[in-house]
């Protein structure tokens, strides 16, 4: 006897490679692809870091973590086909190739603006000149690429709490408050107009410095900071100190005002200090110039040097008071 009859030959599932952006920002998106057999159907392994619409593909980011999107495709009898990708989603941002406005969605490679999640600011690198044209941005750490320029708008604010690493140049006339440590060894620190550069940690470099004399840099870290001599024959505008023991590393010339924010001491340690620009201000207790009435709490000594170097420059026929205290108790001298 011979049998008779039809039979299905069912091809095998193919679920191919899965490709796309795998590296996300909270609130950015993608959409996948697979070039395998399509009409397939797409999952997530974390929809609490990151969904996926199941017949496109589309990615949504929603929170920092890592989620596993997987490409399923059908064909009974046969078993399932497979493919996956690794989503990760970080607070990590990097500027667009050609980046203009921080508030502008296509100046970041995600398509995303930084912003702070869950409490966590966001880490930026610039890799293109960017201007901040937001009245505050708070971020963790930033980091400016060679031949890039950042450059914070008058009128705005950009506060950092971890490092600050120019490799390019910061460019500041509104305020740059860097809670962190501030290398820019190599790049360029340029302050315009009223521009207020705020350092709280430690202070490597301002590196190529272009400083107006109407800015302001001021050192409020709480511990001992060193304050950057500048460049030959560059001088600061305004200086302003609070804080822990303010450290003299070269001769350092200040050419607007030298004025006490808080209570702290400069130490010259045998360095020369040049005060260009006019009286000190706010170094006494009851008034700005203490005209009798000394704090021994904002002096300036002579550190690890032997005596205290000052040269000033006044075209007031007034008294110029200078807090000096050599051996760490104030005397005015006038």
């Amino acid at each position: 006897n011979v049998a008779t009859g039809n039979a299905s030959i069912v091809t095998a599932p193919n679920a191919g490679t899965v490709s796309g952006n795998s590296a996300l920002n909270v609130g950015s998106s993608v959409t996948l692809t697979s070039n395998g057999d399509g009409s397939g159907v797409w999952s997530s392994g974390n929809t609490s870091a990151a969904t996926i619409n199941s017949s496109t593909g589309a990615v949504a980011a929603v929170a920092i973590g890592t989620a596993v999107m997987t490409y399923t495709k059908s064909a009974s009898p046969c078993s399932d086909a497979t493919a996956t990708i690794t989503i990760q989603v970080t607070n990590d941002f990097i500027s667009a190739a050609s980046p203009t406005n921080w508030s502008s969605t296509s100046s970041w490679g995600g398509g995303v603006v930084p912003a702070n999640i869950n409490g966590v600011a966001p880490d930026v690198q610039i890799t293109g000149n960017l201007t901040v044209d937001v009245s505050t941005v708070t971020i963790t750490t930033l980091t400016v690429d060679a031949s890039k320029t950042l450059t914070v708008s008058a009128g705005n604010t950009v506060t950092v709490s971890g490092a600050t690493d120019v490799n390019g140049t910061i460019s500041v006339a509104g305020i740059y408050d860097a809670n962190g440590s501030y290398d820019a060894t190599g790049g360029n620190t340029t302050l315009t107009g009223s521009g207020r550069l705020q350092l709280g940690g430690t202070v490597t470099s301002l590196g190529t410095d272009n400083l107006a004399s109407t800015s302001t840099v001021e050192y409020d870290g709480s511990s001992a900071q060193t304050i950057d001599p500048l460049s030959s024959k560059a001088a600061y505008g305004n200086v302003e100190i609070s804080g822990g023991l303010k450290n003299m590393s070269g001769e350092t010339t200040v050419s607007n005002l030298l004025t006490w924010g808080a209570d702290a001491d400069v130490a010259t340690n045998g360095q020369t200090l040049n005060l260009t620009g006019g009286q000190p201000v706010s170094f006494g207790i009851t008034n700005p110039y203490v005209w009798g009435n000394v704090d021994n709490d904002r002096v300036i000594h002579k550190g690890t040097g032997t005596y205290v170097t000052l040269k000033y420059t006044s075209t007031s026929t007034d008294e110029f008071y200078i807090p000096v205290g050599a051996d760490g108790s104030q005397r005015i001298i006038a």
